[in-house]
């Protein structure tokens, strides 16, 4: 996929589902991730749920996230 429009309409669609999670979703576990940086499971699953859908349309996508300690 390398049409820019369509690039954003995907990341525009895994934003939109990631933000739908906090409103059926409790926060769950929180974890430290250094000494005054924590994460929740719902976090996490998030950041995951993100990832999977945009690499599901575009497998060789970078992705960078704030919530997990490795990136790929």
């Amino acid at each position: 996929m390398n049409d820019i429009s369509a690039l954003l309409a995907l990341a525009r669609d895994a934003t939109a589902a990631g933000a739908a999670l906090p409103t059926t979703a409790e926060a769950g576990v929180v974890h430290s991730k250094g000494d005054r940086d924590f994460v929740t499971e719902l976090d996490l699953e998030i950041q995951e749920m993100m990832q999977r859908l945009l690499r599901a349309q575009v497998p060789q996508i970078a992705f960078r996230g704030e919530e997990s300690i490795t990136q790929s």
